[in-house]
């Protein structure tokens, strides 16, 4: 299991990513869930950013990307934020590596995908710890560790969504919780994570990774309601998190559940 990573910040800036990715994080081995036919993820080429929550709660993210698109930074502590590219695709084989800096936060990361607007769309979401949040006169819980949810809301970017992103469970009108798995994230540890959608026959699989242990995965999920569009990082309330490696293949020729 790798170590925390020391001066992360200078590694990321000065090394070359695939150096990063493998001498950096696993050594020279290639890691078991690499898979090399993947394509570099094309989303930041040109970034479209899309805020979810008010701006009067927390600010707008500041997202970076650098390394011809293969590596997002999320520099501030800011409202929910998806950062979103040109893409569209409907199956989806999509993986990266994921790191929150900071000791001290312990809020949502993530990725989204399937994103038809801000008000429909697929979010896998990442938690450190549980705790409460009330904002608007709205009262929520977010359990510690990852959620899929699909957010179907009448309301949109507001702060009636936002507290139902931190809510573990489906909020009517705005969320539904299709999965959670109650392992949290620590600081300073890069996770390998994949996402495999199949619109086609309802499937979602989640799986997530640190060097060459396997930590979680899903198993097939059930849910037909999306089927395709754009993808993304996603961030709430957290700073310092990066996302490295992010990659994509379009994937329209599997078509039963014994392939996922």
């Amino acid at each position: 299991m790798p170590a925390l990573m020391p001066n992360v910040k200078r590694k990321v800036v000065t090394f070359d990513l695939w150096q990063w990715h493998w001498r950096g994080i696993y050594g020279n081995h290639q890691h078991p869930y690499n898979d090399h036919s993947l394509q570099p993820s094309s989303i930041s080429r040109k970034l479209y950013q899309v805020n979810l929550g008010p701006p009067e709660t927390f600010g707008k993210a500041r997202w970076v990307v650098s390394s011809g698109g293969l590596l997002f930074e999320q520099r501030v502590k800011s409202q929910p934020s998806i950062a979103l590219g040109e893409a569209r695709v409907t199956s989806l084989d999509l993986e990266g590596l994921t790191m929150v800096i900071s000791e001290t936060q312990d809020d949502f990361l993530g990725i989204s995908f399937s994103f038809q607007s801000s008000s429909r769309f697929y979010v896998l979401m990442w938690k450190r710890t549980s705790e409460s949040y009330t904002s608007g006169g709205y009262s929520t819980f977010g359990d510690a560790g990852v959620h899929l949810k699909r957010i179907m809301s009448g309301s949109g970017p507001s702060t009636r969504l936002e507290t139902a992103l931190f809510e573990t469970n489906s909020t009517a009108g705005h969320t539904e919780l299709l999965w959670h798995h109650p392992f949290p994230w620590s600081p300073g540890m890069a996770y390998r994570w994949k996402i495999l959608h199949r619109p086609l026959i309802g499937v979602i699989r989640v799986s997530i990774g640190l060097g060459s242990t396997p930590l979680v995965d899903s198993g097939n999920i059930y849910n037909d309601v999306l089927r395709g569009g754009r993808f993304g990082p996603f961030c709430q309330f957290l700073n310092d998190t990066i996302w490295a490696d992010v990659k994509f293949r379009a994937n329209e020729t599997r078509a039963s559940t014994s392939e996922i």
